[in-house]
C-alpha cells in the first residue's frame, strides 16, 4: 500500500494543457475527473500517444485504471479496493492535487517517476510535449526562444 499525490484536472481540459502539471510536479500520471464520470488515472505516455493521434481533451484519453472514490482512512480504503478488485483509489482532492492510494508500492512508483518531458526557462514555461524540439536547435524553445534544458 502506498499513498501519493498526483495532479488533478477536469476531463474537459484540452489535452495539450495536461503535460504542464505532470512536468512541473515530476509525476508520470494525472487524475482526470468529470461531473458524471468516475475518475480515471492517465499516464504521461497515454496522454502523449493520444495527443500525437489528435485527441482533443483529457476525457477522450484511453485509461486502463478507473479510480474508486474512497474518502476513507487508508486502511479502510485498502479494504474497499480489495473488495472491488481495484488497484488505485482517490482518498481526497484539494485544489489541483489528488491523494491516490495504491494497493502496492511498485504500482505507485511508476507514477512517481519524472515524465520524459521538459520545460523551457521562460516564465511561464513552455512545455515539451506538447511542443516539439527543433532537431537543429534542440536547446532553444520553439515558442519563445529561451533555453530548453
Amino acid at each position: 500500500m502506498k499513498e501519493f499525490d498526483l495532479p488533478f484536472l477536469d476531463r474537459d481540459t484540452p489535452l495539450r494543457e495536461a503535460f504542464g502539471p505532470m512536468i512541473i510536479e515530476k509525476k508520470s500520471g494525472i487524475v482526470v475527473v468529470g461531473s458524471s464520470h468516475a475518475p480515471i488515472l492517465v499516464t504521461f505516455d497515454a496522454a502523449k500517444k493520444a495527443f500525437d493521434t489528435g485527441v482533443g481533451t483529457l476525457g477522450e484519453v484511453e485509461s486502463e485504471s478507473a479510480l474508486s472514490l474512497l474518502g476513507h482512512q487508508p486502511t479502510l480504503a485498502l479494504n474497499v479496493l480489495h473488495q472491488h478488485g481495484a488497484r488505485f483509489g482517490v482518498l481526497w482532492q484539494v485544489g489541483r492535487t489528488a491523494r491516490v492510494l495504491s494497493i502496492s508500492e511498485p504500482l505507485a512508483d511508476f507514477y512517481l517517476t519524472p515524465p520524459p518531458g521538459g520545460a523551457c526557462l521562460n516564465d511561464p514555461p513552455d512545455f515539451y510535449p506538447p511542443n516539439q524540439r527543433d532537431k537543429n536547435s534542440p536547446h532553444v524553445c520553439v515558442v519563445c526562444g529561451s533555453y530548453l534544458p
